[in-house]
């Protein structure tokens, strides 16, 4: 399952390592075999790893790519991981795992935002470049792995689910009657971008959303 955290704040992110160390607690219900954190300027990112594809410590995420540009928090399944590592060697890429999560960093080092459109799976990700100093925050097509976002200060927070953005420190606001009253109809629980609490907004699938400094 996995579970990730985000916060993008221009006045740094560091400040905010407590936060993000329990937003991991909260969710360790999603992945009880690893942790980590990764601070750089405005970005913080953490990651509960229920491990899957690589038992190792090779799968240890955050994850930055070999040249130090990108560096992603990735919760979901690459199907075609195998081929794009073939991929990924023939062009001269070395790869030291056998985790999807490194397919997925050194994909973006070489080809950038394409890499998704070379995907076949699910996916809820945090990817953070440097030379441009962006978050970008990706979702499958079809919207199988959670993400919602919040306002924190003032930047912005992400989390696999409520309960992170809440030990991030975000405000959540009241009990969306609109998404109660639609649940209570149709038992759908989310509308378009909104979720169940008014402050709370869900990442639509198939979205690539860029967040700058």
């Amino acid at each position: 399952m996995c579970g990730l955290v985000g916060v993008l704040l221009p006045n740094g992110a560091q400040e905010r390592a407590n936060d993000i160390r329990r937003a991991c607690d909260a969710m360790v219900h999603r992945g009880p075999d690893d942790q980590g954190q990764f601070f750089q300027g405005p970005v913080g990112l953490g990651f509960r790893r229920l491990s899957i594809l690589d038992l190792t410590p090779g799968g240890h995420q955050p994850m930055t790519s070999a040249d130090g540009e990108w560096t992603v928090v990735f919760n979901g399944e690459i199907y075609n991981f195998i081929e794009l590592r073939r991929e990924l060697r023939a062009a001269g890429r070395e790869l030291h795992s056998e985790s999807d999560t490194e397919v997925l960093v050194e994909g973006l080092s070489l080809w950038g935002l394409r890499t998704f459109d070379r995907c076949n799976g699910m996916w809820a990700v945090l990817a953070w470049h440097v030379p441009t100093q962006t978050l970008y925050v990706v979702r499958d097509p079809w919207g199988i792995k959670p993400l919602v976002t919040a306002r924190l200060d003032n930047g912005w927070a992400f989390a696999s689910e409520i309960g992170g953005l809440k030990a991030l420190g975000c405000q959540i606001g009241e009990l969306n009657l609109q998404v109660a009253s639609h649940f209570l109809t149709t038992g759908e629980l989310d509308i378009g971008d909104h979720t169940a609490f008014t402050a709370v907004r869900r990442l639509l699938p198939g979205r690539v959303y860029a967040y700058r400094a």
